[in-house]
């Protein structure tokens, strides 16, 4: 074990807690490491490579739920991923975008010259301005890639109309109907993990920020809801995965057909999500998953979510060569 010097926390070696001054603000990182579980032992310079894997609201670093998602990437990919939550003291004037300045500053102190980022909801959001940061600040890290899982901050939504109304109808009854289609024990397990990781971070957060919860809650639910301004400077490959019942982060609001559903065509789908999501990439694509379709796709077919984002993602050396499959599974 290992212990912080600015906390006093034990972390193993594999995980810690670093705090960055941001704009005046104290930012803390914790991170968590993964290693591929097979293959032989990463060299040096390997391990200046990795999977950068941002949690989503009221999930952590250290959420088992998170850990199957990171370890899934880890083997996919190969290579060392990092799961890497972020939070500030300070609840007044919440910024994504000084979360993502002090995640850059870990990056560079790991001595990280390559990454692939993985963004789950408001890890998507972050994982844009982390992209902007890094192309200006750091121009020496190349990054192979953006994946969007779920990604909040896509389009505007009312925050509490819209965002987090469908937040619970997507964790309550949406789910539940999924997971009753599928009968899919793991799928259940593994949902209901997520759910008892949610509640427990949610109840910690809680007794950290004591009577200052709400506005902090309401600051991080407002900044979710908003279109994320630096989509339009990423300049790397982007790889969406969305949910097909999504309403958190919805595929038809997202690639809208006028017909108040979502593009179906995967050329048509690409062109639209270059021309006006994300104008500075040179290849975009979107996978819209039926089976287990909600918000909570990711963390419900981890496996299957990592090896067809870091499939597609691996296809944007090949840009304009038709897919090899459909996009929307089954």
């Amino acid at each position: 074990m290992e212990v912080s010097p600015e906390t006093g926390e034990q972390f193993s070696k594999n995980s810690g807690k670093n705090i960055y001054e941001i704009e005046g603000h104290k930012v803390g990182v914790r991170w968590k490491k993964f290693e591929p579980q097979i293959g032989t032992e990463l060299t040096e310079e390997a391990r200046k490579k990795a999977i950068v894997v941002l949690p989503g609201w009221a999930l952590t670093e250290d959420s088992k739920t998170i850990d199957s998602l990171s370890q899934s990437y880890a083997d996919e990919a190969s290579t060392q991923a990092y799961s890497i939550d972020t939070r500030s003291d300070g609840v007044d004037d919440y910024s994504l975008v000084r979360h993502a300045d002090a995640i850059a500053k870990f990056i560079t102190e790991e001595g990280i010259t390559q990454i692939t980022g993985v963004g789950n909801s408001q890890g998507g959001a972050e994982l844009i301005h982390l992209s902007r940061i890094l192309q200006e600040k750091y121009p020496d890290i190349k990054i192979d890639g953006l994946i969007l899982l779920d990604s909040v901050g896509l389009y505007d939504q009312s925050p509490v109309k819209s965002l987090t109304k469908e937040y619970v109808a997507d964790l309550g009854f949406r789910s539940g109907r999924e997971l009753a289609k599928e009968k899919n024990m793991s799928a259940v397990g593994r949902f209901t993990r997520m759910s008892t990781d949610g509640l427990f971070e949610i109840l910690r957060e809680v007794g950290r920020s004591k009577l200052s919860y709400p506005k902090r809650l309401l600051s991080e639910i407002k900044t979710m809801s908003k279109t994320n301004p630096d989509m339009a400077k990423v300049t790397s490959s982007v790889i969406l995965v969305q949910g097909e019942y999504d309403r958190v982060s919805s595929p038809d609001k997202i690639i809208p057909d006028g017909n108040n559903g979502f593009i179906e065509s995967y050329p048509e789908r690409g062109e639209y999500l270059e021309q006006n999501l994300f104008p500075s990439s040179p290849y975009v694509r979107m996978v819209v998953a039926r089976r287990l379709g909600t918000h909570n796709v990711s963390h419900m077919r981890p496996e299957q979510v990592a090896k067809t984002s870091l499939y597609l993602l691996s296809r944007s050396n090949r840009v304009g060569s038709p897919p090899a499959a459909s996009t929307t599974s089954s």
